[in-house]
């Protein structure tokens, strides 16, 4: 049993974690000191993407927070850059194949 978790740790939350490091790697920011949330919005089309975002934005108003949104929706391309500016906040494209993803983050953290 215990093998097995460790199993499961190493193939899972490690992969994750490395991906996440390689991910901002390629956006080249610092995020040394920064709490790294997660939405996944995948599959879901406009609004819900920015939806996800802002409740997350809410949920998680701690200073130092980085927002990872991924989606597939097209029509992300063009809202979330709208929204961040709307709501005063710095956001970097990462990639857009095989889904769409984003850095997000308020402007006084990096």
């Amino acid at each position: 049993m215990v093998k097995w978790l460790v199993e499961w740790f190493y193939k899972t939350v490690l992969r994750v974690h490395l991906s996440i490091e390689a991910t901002l790697s390629r956006a080249s920011l610092s995020l040394r000191e920064s709490i790294v949330i997660i939405v996944d919005s995948k599959g879901f089309a406009c609004p819900m993407p920015v939806i996800k975002l802002k409740k997350a934005l809410t949920h998680h108003s701690d200073k130092g927070s980085v927002f990872l949104l991924s989606l597939t929706d097209e029509g992300g391309l063009k809202d979330i850059p709208a929204f961040c500016q709307q709501q005063q906040l710095e956001w970097v494209l990462l990639q857009k194949k095989p889904f769409i993803e984003f850095k997000v983050w308020r402007k006084d953290v990096l």
